[in-house]
């Protein structure tokens, strides 16, 4: 494998990722940054702090350690949250029902936040999910598989019944008629 190539990212969705970070409460903002940045320096400046993190998430073996680490229920809720146009858990929980119940999806998607696959956008009493625009071309080429969602079976060749006309079913018929 060859050098990788640098993420495609949207200014606008990268700007809508730090500013879910930034509506974090600071408890959770500050543990999930020393997850993955170590001990932080004092004073603390959030903006600056967001772009370290970012520096971190552009590191390609980073995001290759963090793509091995996907299994196949992470992948199919990875899936419902790339292809639904507002993937609230609500949404998804209607979507995966047959796969998750309604406290193993909340636990998944937690999951999925720590792990900084994915962001949550709160506004008031809604939740809506978004792919981390940092891992998003690593995962649309790696994970997202709408076969996942929808799974397709291998098509069987039609085999048209034998045509049993002969002479004798042929004399019948007419006999018949």
């Amino acid at each position: 494998m060859g050098s990788r190539r640098t993420p495609l990212i949207h200014e606008d969705e990268l700007s809508r990722w730090k500013a879910a970070f930034l509506k974090l409460p600071d408890s959770a903002f500050f543990e999930l940054l020393r997850n993955y940045l170590g001990e932080l320096k004092t004073p603390y400046n959030k903006h600056t702090l967001l772009e370290s993190l970012e520096g971190y998430l552009r590191n390609p073996d980073i995001r290759a350690r963090i793509l091995a680490w996907i299994d196949p229920a992470d992948a199919l809720l990875l899936t419902a949250i790339f292809y639904l146009p507002h993937p609230s858990r609500e949404a998804l929980s209607r979507l995966v029902a047959g796969e998750f119940g309604y406290l193993e999806l909340h636990n998944k998607l937690l999951n999925l936040q720590d792990r900084l696959l994915i962001y949550a956008i709160r506004d008031e009493a809604e939740e809506e999910f978004s792919l981390t625009p940092l891992l998003q071309d690593d995962l649309l080429e790696r994970v997202i598989d709408p076969e996942l969602l929808i799974p397709s079976r291998p098509a069987y060749a039609f085999q048209p019944l034998p045509l049993l006309l002969n002479d004798t079913l042929l004399s019948s018929l007419l006999s018949f008629f």
